[in-house]
């Protein structure tokens, strides 16, 4: 009968009896094992969910906290560290969104009319970037390429950054461009020829280089040029459509241009003509300086008026008139006092003739002028020297 308690260092026999002693319970084993296992992995997804947190996206400028593209970059890293599945992804992006941004997941997946397998992170997350996003990064995009430039008092570690984040959301955009060149057919043999992969290869290049210079192009367009733009299908939006665009508005603007100076060219031209015909220009430009004349005069008449009540008597009609028509020769040339129009005097005034009117003085006293006293004294010697006649004819038939 062997020994229970082999002494050690005994034989071999002894020695594989002290090794099968060790395990007791190769089931309660391998239960701890397991247990260490969930415990670990436990503590690698708190872990991983402590790093990497998803904020709350209503959709709203005022209340987010963090831009669309930002979010989906929270979505996407959540996904690859916590190792989540399509399904679940689309659930945790689900129980993220508020607002109106709730509103548009709920009504977009009633309008497609997806079914739970449907319901997955790759098929709404294009969808929510169009939504939310586009808009965004069309303004990114824009205000970075037009702002190139080094800023004053900007370090290198944000400048670099700057121009790091506008090279990827290039790159993102592109990837949704929808004028690429078509992947080359393989052979019979399912491969894929040299001259194929290297023509599919340079197209590629030649596609982002034209979707950079529409970029560019619509950064470096003014305004209302990229108001214009911002209007049309980004994903398909070429620089040779961004330059008609352009061309199209310059031509419009003038266009514009050529009219507008159409316009004052033929209202100077009929001006000139109205300046020239003295009784078109009595009613014309000298008729709207007439009113402007009258209501600066009316203003100042019954300010000074007002003011000065108790010290100067009243004027009559005719001595307040010739003030205000003095007031105007010497601010604005000539002026009629009698006809109350410009460029010309009450002496010249062919109303005031034909009404056979005389003048008014400063004082407020008619008076005739020169011409007009030599007239009416070879009238008045006239009409003398026919009453003499007459007169004399009468005493030689009474005589």
């Amino acid at each position: 009968m062997d020994n229970p308690n082999p002494v050690p260092g005994g034989s071999g026999r002894a020695g594989q009896v002290v090794q099968q002693q060790v395990v007791v319970d190769p089931a309660a084993q391998n239960a701890a094992a397991q247990l260490a296992q969930q415990i670990l992995a436990n503590t690698n997804v708190t872990l991983r969910q402590e790093i990497v947190k998803i904020p709350e996206y209503y959709g709203e400028k005022l209340k987010d906290t963090v831009s669309a593209q930002e979010f989906i970059n929270r979505i996407d890293e959540c996904q690859v560290s916590n190792d989540w599945n399509d399904t679940t992804t689309y659930a945790n992006f689900r129980l993220c969104l508020r607002g109106e941004a709730e509103e548009w997941l709920s009504s977009t997946v009633r309008h497609l009319k997806l079914t739970a397998a449907q319901k997955t992170w790759t098929r709404l997350r294009p969808l929510f970037k169009k939504e939310f996003a586009t808009t965004s990064d069309d303004k990114l995009i824009v205000d970075g390429l037009a702002n190139l430039m080094h800023k004053h008092g900007e370090n290198p570690r944000k400048f670099f950054s700057r121009l790091e984040k506008l090279c990827n959301v290039l790159h993102e955009n592109f990837a949704s461009y929808r004028i690429k060149p078509e992947r080359p057919n393989p052979g019979n043999d399912g491969r894929f020829s040299q001259d194929d992969m290297t023509k599919f290869a340079n197209d590629s290049v030649e596609a982002y280089n034209q979707f950079l210079f529409t970029q560019i192009f619509k950064a470096a367009a003014p305004e209302n040029v990229r108001k214009l733009l911002s209007h049309k299908d980004q994903t398909r939006l070429t620089v040779d459509e961004a330059y008609q665009t352009f061309f199209t508005e310059h031509r419009v603007e003038q266009d514009k241009r050529v009219a507008t100076s159409s316009i004052h060219a033929i209202e100077e031209a009929t001006s000139n003509v109205h300046n020239d015909d003295p009784n078109v220009a009595a009613f014309q430009p000298q008729r709207r300086q007439q009113q402007q004349f009258r209501g600066n005069n009316r203003g100042r008449g019954q300010n000074s008026y007002r003011g000065n009540t108790n010290n100067k008597p009243a004027l009559n009609q005719n001595q307040s008139t010739y003030k205000n028509s003095s007031a105007s020769t010497n601010g604005n040339g000539k002026f009629c006092a009698y006809c109350k129009i410009l460029n010309h005097t009450q002496e010249e005034c062919r109303k005031r003739k034909r009404d056979n009117k005389p003048c008014v003085n400063n004082k407020g006293q008619l008076y005739w002028p020169k011409i007009n006293n030599v007239n009416t004294q070879n009238d008045q010697t006239q009409q003398n020297d026919s009453n003499n006649e007459v007169d004399s004819v009468f005493q030689s038939r009474a005589s």
